[in-house]
Order: structure tokens, then sequence, then C-alpha cells
């Protein structure tokens, strides 16, 4: 399978950004394309939790994403597919750097 690296530097304390990542609030106010909002999310950080959250387009549409978390805490793995899908889902690793 191919693979594609995305790395991105933030001028922010980790902390800042592990919260954006980990508290629905937060995470609500930047996840998705500019002009789309996150009016659904909800997290379940532990080991084998479940995480539901939604993108919604400025037409209207609503995006649904739900998937499981395999790793935890300093090292987010999860797994998530949209819905309705019947694909096992991809993984996604989310490795914080000092």
């Amino acid at each position: 399978m191919d693979q594609i690296t995305v790395s991105r530097t933030f001028d922010a304390p980790l902390e800042t950004l592990w919260k954006a990542w980990i508290e629905p609030e937060q995470f609500m106010k930047w996840y998705g394309p500019k002009g789309f909002t996150a009016p659904t999310c909800e997290i379940d950080l532990r080991e084998g939790g479940h995480h539901l959250w939604s993108m919604q387009s400025p037409d209207g549409r609503q995006m649904y994403f739900t998937g499981s978390y395999m790793q935890n805490p300093e090292h987010i793995v999860h797994g998530f597919r949209s819905m309705p899908s019947t694909d096992s889902g991809a993984c996604r690793p989310l490795i914080p750097e000092q």
C-alpha cells in the first residue's frame, strides 16, 4: 500500500495542540476545510474508546466519521471511516513531537 506522510509545525505549546485533538469543544473549532463546521464531536480517548464527528459543508451537507482509538495517550492511533461505510476504516497515527 502506498503511504503519504504529512508533517506540519505549529508555533504553539504541545499541550495546546494535544487539547485541540482530544477535547471536543476544541476539535470542533478547527476541524474541516475552510467554510466547513464540525457540529458533532464525541471523543472517548480510552484505548478501545470510540469517536464520532461530523463536518458540515457551506451548503448544509453533513458528513459523519466514526472509529475507535487503538493507543493513547502520548501517541494517538485511531481508525476511522465515513458513514455510511462498509470498509474497515483507515488507520491514522498522530505522533506529537516536542
